[in-house]
């Protein structure tokens, strides 16, 4: 348990535990605006169509690196 926190006071944890907590509240907060302006469906059709764009530029990133 001493080693698990001490891992947490590292810097790079820090910074992991501070960007998750942003994304977390930013998402949070966008999807309820997005419900209760009956628009979900909206953001399923623009997150179906984020996805073979990440997976193309991941296959293109993977033959670079």
């Amino acid at each position: 348990m001493e080693s698990f926190l001490e891992i947490l006071t590292q810097p790079w944890a820090i910074r992991a535990i501070t960007a998750s907590v942003l994304v977390g509240l930013t998402c949070g907060v966008l999807g309820v605006f997005i419900v209760l302006r009956n628009m979900s469906l909206l953001g399923d059709a623009l997150s179906h169509s984020v996805l073979p764009g990440i997976v193309i530029s991941f296959m293109f990133l993977g033959t670079i690196l």
